[in-house]
């Protein structure tokens, strides 16, 4: 009965553990996918509204 019981938990922990690791890596592919897509679509547009602000005051002040 004890070593039933220690082989049970011993999987239960195998078990735990290969849950943690799925689901740590199952939030780090999603708050990478977020994280880019919050961080850097903003920032190139950002980069290209700054890049037709400049075009555009060059073309109309010359």
């Amino acid at each position: 009965m004890v070593a039933a019981d220690s082989v049970s938990r011993k999987c239960m922990l195998e078990v735990i553990n290969e849950v943690k690791y799925a689901l740590s890596s199952t939030v780090s592919v999603i708050l990478h996918i977020v994280l880019k897509n919050i961080f850097i679509i903003p920032i190139l547009s950002f980069i290209s509204g700054i890049n037709d602000i400049l075009l555009y005051n060059f073309y109309f002040k010359w």
